[in-house]
């Protein structure tokens, strides 16, 4: 009785690695099981990441000039590999994964970057250690904003349980939240306003009256904050073309929703890119108008009908720097060019971990008088 007990065990216990056996030894490469396989989108401006390290941790990685190439590409094909495996039943299981020919790119590609980020706070550090002057003061001693990454380094050094990989860890989730979001959201808001010309003549007659005639005049964080309707500009091209079209959250409560209870510990995808086009909540959805966030007709709406950086305490820790960055580099480029759109040209829209287009973001740019 008790042969027949172990061994009803030993086949309850053995089967689903048979099961397993059988399926790879069948397909030998995930890349043959039947079924439809997603087509990873790629990026159209991949060096945003450039400003982000730059701007956050206090060096650069020359990106625009290929001074850094491979951890560009690190970052561009570890996304790919990403995405694919968020929409794959089979390669999103961990242990599944290890038999696609994809596993050993994405390892390499992984330890790219976090060799890169190790790098980058190990010099960060010596640099620091270094230096005579305080990392936060300029070389008159003038006090200057601390970048992310000293900011993390003082906690560290101020006794704070901070340790190299806590802070590596920091710096890589800043890092892939804001490069490609960023470059998303500027290519597509210049798209808009390319499409939409009465709209991009009203940013520049903004640009005009703050800013100042004179193009190459600078621009301090004073006068971002007041291009109040460029900031409807970017609200509206972010529900438009939403830069994170899809976010997830695990459930820590049972939840109902329309009738239906989805226990905890559930994990829940949301489709902003659809949420963004309820047409309850944003009639005519496809029409790009920036009023739709004057304070009169945002007031109408949930506080939550519109999230581009999520909402929460799991929300985008760069939502006001990514503000910022979006204004610099679109004032920047409409005080000297007119964006207009190219004849018969509309983008196919795709994901990649951010929104993408597989054939580009193409306009053309006439230079202002």
């Amino acid at each position: 009785m008790i042969g027949y007990i172990l061994l009803t065990i030993l086949v309850l216990v053995a089967a689903p690695f048979l099961w397993w056996y059988w399926l790879l030894a069948k397909y030998k490469s995930l890349d043959a099981v039947p079924g439809p396989k997603p087509v990873p989108i790629m990026g159209n401006a991949k060096d945003m990441g450039s400003c982000t390290v730059k701007t956050a941790f206090g060096t650069s990685i020359n990106a625009q000039q290929k001074g850094n190439p491979k951890y560009v590409a690190a970052i561009s094909k570890f996304l790919e590999i990403f995405t694919l495996r968020f929409f794959s039943g089979w390669m999103g299981n961990p242990f599944l994964f290890r038999f696609s020919k994809l596993y050993p790119e994405y390892k390499e590609n992984l330890k790219t970057l976090h060799d890169f980020t190790k790098n980058v706070i190990k010099n960060r550090r010596t640099a620091r250690e270094k230096s005579k002057i305080n990392p936060n003061s300029s070389e008159d001693g003038i006090k200057i904003k601390a970048a992310l990454l000293d900011m993390l380094l003082d906690a560290s050094d101020n006794g704070m349980d901070l340790s190299d990989e806590d802070i590596r860890a920091e710096v890589d989730t800043f890092m892939f939240e804001g490069h490609d979001t960023a470059s998303t959201a500027i290519g597509f808001t210049f798209l808009a306003l390319a499409e939409n010309i009465k709209y991009q003549n009203k940013v520049y007659e903004e640009l005009v009256e703050i800013l100042g005639p004179d193009s190459n005049e600078g621009v301090t964080v004073s006068q971002l904050n007041d291009l109040k309707y460029l900031d409807l500009v970017i609200k509206e091209a972010m529900r438009v073309y939403s830069p994170v079209p899809l976010i997830g959250r695990s459930l820590d409560n049972d939840c109902v929703l329309d009738g239906i209870k989805i226990p905890k510990d559930t994990t829940v995808n949301i489709f902003l890119y659809g949420m963004n086009r309820n047409p309850n909540i944003f009639p005519n959805p496809d029409l790009f108008d920036p009023e739709r966030f004057l304070p009169e007709n945002q007031s109408t709406r949930h506080n939550f009908a519109y999230i581009p950086f999520s909402a929460g305490p799991r929300n985008c820790i760069g939502q006001k720097f990514a503000v910022l960055e979006l204004k610099t580099i679109i004032a920047k480029v409409l005080r000297k060019f007119e964006v207009l759109p190219l004849p018969n040209f509309k983008p196919e829209i795709g994901m990649c971990s951010v929104l993408k287009s597989r054939n580009g973001i193409v306009m053309q740019l006439k230079r202002r008088n």
